[in-house]
């Protein structure tokens, strides 16, 4: 470094110290213990007043939301009392013929079940055998079917839905029989008559033309009918829930014609069901004492 330089560099720390000296003389003329200045408008408080941890507070409502008007209690007037009344014993009664009906539905529908066990192996076998029966079909008087075997049957059953445990409401067996055709001669103002009796047996035939009855002393006309030896048999199973009981119709059963009888789902066991399988095959022609006789079209009642 030259002179020139060490002379100026001289100069500017003199100024400096110079400048630091006159800034502590100013900073010496404030006391230590000077308060600070507080801001306009702003007042602290010296003391906060403690807090209770267990202090509630109150709620004041809301002028524009006024506290609800308390309800005034039901009016109890005897017509609003005999009316509660009759709706209490309705429901009651709603309740209860609920639960009779499912018992009723419940019942008959395990009385059917046992049927449909029953028939399906029945038929299972004489389908295999198809035995000579002892049925005996009588026309009238003079005529009947003879030398009557078991050809074919089948077993239907209906229910709600495809569940297994699905109760079933309808059961249908129909049995076929075949023997030797039958041919008989009917007076010309008979022959309306005999026409629907062979439609309700759902027998099949034909007129095979006309002939002389003169001897019959009932005329001069007549006919001659021969009558197919297919005879079909047919029982319906149907629940009715209303009273509790199976209405069976049948169709050709334990003769030729149409017949109805009410069974209570309890009569339905072991020793009924075999003896309804002796009339099928003619063995016997007395059904079960369970089965009482009724009119073919009484109504009946599904759940």
């Amino acid at each position: 470094m030259n002179e020139a330089e060490e002379k100026k560099l001289q100069a500017l720390m003199a100024d400096l110290e110079a400048s630091i000296a006159s800034f502590d003389q100013r900073f010496s003329g404030l006391s230590d213990d000077a308060e600070p200045a507080q801001p306009v408008g702003v007042r602290l408080a010296s003391d906060f007043p403690p807090i209770d941890p267990n202090a509630q507070r109150d709620v004041v409502p809301s002028p524009s939301a006024p506290p609800p008007a308390e309800r005034p209690p039901a009016a109890h007037t005897p017509l609003l009392d005999e009316l509660a009344s009759a709706a209490r014993e309705q429901a009651e009664h709603v309740r209860s013929e609920a639960e009779r009906r499912r018992r009723s539905a419940f019942a008959i529908g395990h009385a059917l079940r046992l049927v449909v066990d029953y028939l399906e192996q029945l038929t299972t076998h004489l389908n295999v055998l198809q035995p000579q029966t002892q049925q005996s079909y009588a026309v009238d008087r003079e005529h009947a079917f003879a030398g009557l075997h078991w050809q074919d049957s089948s077993v239907r059953f209906e229910t709600r839905s495809a569940s297994e445990r699905s109760l079933i409401e309808k059961l249908t067996l129909r049995v076929r029989y075949v023997g030797q055709p039958l041919s008989l001669v009917v007076p010309d103002a008979s022959m309306r008559r005999i026409e629907n009796e062979l439609y309700l047996m759902n027998l099949t035939w034909r007129d095979a033309g006309v002939v002389d009855v003169s001897g019959q002393g009932v005329g001069q006309i007549g006919h001659r009918i021969e009558v197919d030896g297919s005879i079909p048999l047919q029982l319906l199973f149907t629940g009715d829930v209303d009273q509790e009981r199976i209405i069976l119709r049948c169709r050709n059963l334990i003769g030729l014609g149409l017949s109805a009888y009410a069974v209570p789902p309890a009569a339905v066991d072991a020793a009924a069901l075999d003896t309804l399988g002796r009339c099928l095959l003619g063995r016997s022609r007395r059904l079960p004492a369970g089965f009482v006789p009724i009119a073919f079209n009484t109504p009946d009642s599904t759940a």
